[in-house]
């Protein structure tokens, strides 16, 4: 069963016991109100909710309904269309004090939808546990003790995931032997380990977010799908372009999980890198839906990206690629691919759900990731791509207390660096902003007996 089938026989749980309702003149308090009363059905739609097991909840703009062990979004369409059906033709006791059949229009299902948003509004729900539980398939999963609980709706979760928590799954074999081919250091495959554990947990505290670097085929789709699988439907896709267009932080509601199969871009992008740098520091968002009103949220997704290089992107702060850690898969299977991989290592996801639980524990007792050399270094080459000033500071000049450049002669250096390496220079005004971001200060000092502008502090380097 989809979750479309699923959420389709649930509502009809809520309003087929809604059709039970017999109505009487008299004190029978189960009656439907009438038109002038949004509230009133509001309420009842609410009751039989909680009374069927389905509760509604509205948040952010969404109206929610519980599965059975998880909140799902409702289209607010079939939720329209449910509630017209349901009232067209069915008594109610008008202002006579005698039965009077419902006829439904837009503005009366309106306020109807209206009041039920109010009556089970709780905008300041949060997925985050205070407990560290993460939402399996068959429980609630407390990782410190490895003990399950039961699913309830006191707690909000928009997935669970799509792996069953068992602590006696076998070893994942296959995986390990995978994971030794494609990332063979210890403290790569830790890193990934921790990773997995990071996105399960539903933490964001260490505003993180992974970048899977390698040659084509060399296993990046693979362990992004399997981590897909795990996460089940708290997962989801994005493009990096995506995230400039008008409702492209829309898919991410509710999502704890989005891949970044497509790293490249035409350009660099500054509204790209402000909200990578939004959503992995977890600050305020705006987030417009289709036919819905804006609305500002903080978005709990972790965000994994796959390229075969670095992506073009330009951040002269230097931030964004102090939010990644990167791995690096250096083997490509190129040409030897195994076909039967995915199947096997789908078998061991129970295990592979235990070992993503030891890299939480490992994370958790370290506050950090276990970041390898090669991590480093990587990163160290991404502040270079995302900062050409900071390249061209490193590659062309020397930080000397005592030095003093003229304006003008740094930044001609700096525009003949650009054109050498094909990289786009910033105006005089943008240049000297930048520098001075990093400290360098200007200041009027005598050179070849004149007072130009200078740059203090730093200087071109020789040779």
């Amino acid at each position: 069963m989809n979750d479309d089938d699923l959420l389709a026989e649930q509502v009809n749980d809520v309003f087929a016991t809604l059709t039970d309702i017999t109505v009487e003149v008299g004190n029978d308090t189960r009656r439907v109100s009438g038109p002038n009363d949004p509230y009133g059905v509001a309420k009842m739609l609410a009751t039989y909710g909680e009374a069927t097991g389905h509760p509604f909840k509205s948040c952010d703009e969404r109206l929610y309904i519980y599965t059975g062990t998880y909140w799902q979004t409702m289209k607010k369409a079939s939720m329209r269309s449910r509630i017209y059906e349901f009232l067209d033709g069915r008594p109610y006791i008008g202002s006579k004090g005698l039965p009077e059949p419902w006829k439904p229009n837009p503005g009366h299902v309106r306020n109807i939808m209206q009041a039920l948003e109010a009556k089970v509004d709780d905008s300041d729900v949060s997925t985050t546990q205070e407990d560290g539980a993460i939402p399996v398939s068959n429980g609630w999963l407390i990782p410190a003790t490895r003990t399950l609980l039961p699913h309830t709706p006191d707690r909000f979760n928009t997935f669970t995931t799509a792996v069953e928590f068992d602590p006696d799954a076998p070893e994942p074999a296959s995986w390990l032997k995978f994971l030794s081919d494609v990332l063979p250091d210890e403290d790569s495959q830790n890193l990934l380990a921790e990773w997995f554990g990071y996105v399960l947990s539903g933490r964001v505290d260490l505003h993180k977010a992974l970048f899977l670097k390698g040659a084509p085929r060399s296993g990046k789709t693979t362990i992004a799908t399997i981590l897909e699988d795990i996460i089940g439907g708290g997962a989801t896709g994005i493009s990096l372009d995506s995230l400039t267009r008008q409702f492209g932080m829309a898919p991410l509601i509710g999502k704890s999980l989005a891949v970044i199969g497509d790293a490249r871009l035409a350009s660099s992008n500054s509204l790209v890198v402000e909200r990578l740098l939004s959503i992995t520091g977890q600050d305020m968002v705006q987030v417009e839906e289709k036919y819905m009103p804006m609305f500002s949220t903080r978005l709990p997704v972790r965000l994994m990206m796959l390229s075969n290089e670095l992506p073009n992107l330009e951040d002269t702060s230097m931030a964004l690629a102090n939010r990644f850690i990167i791995l690096e898969t250096r083997q490509s299977f190129l040409g030897r691919e195994d076909a039967g991989l995915l199947g096997r290592l789908r078998a061991e996801l129970p295990g592979i759900l235990n070992w993503a639980l030891d890299g939480l524990d490992r994370l958790t007792a370290q506050h950090a990731f276990s970041v390898p050399e090669a991590s480093l270094e990587a990163t160290k080459d991404m502040l270079r791509s995302t900062s050409p000033l900071t390249a061209f500071v490193e590659d062309e000049c020397v930080l000397d207390d005592d030095a003093v450049t003229p304006v003008s002669v740094l930044f001609s250096k700096y525009k003949a660096w650009c054109e050498q390496g094909n990289v786009k220079a910033m105006t005089a005004q943008q240049f000297g902003a930048r520098l001075h971001d990093k400290g360098i200060e200007t200041g009027q000092r005598r050179v070849d007996g004149k007072r130009p502008r200078c740059y203090l502090g730093i200087k071109i380097a020789e040779g």
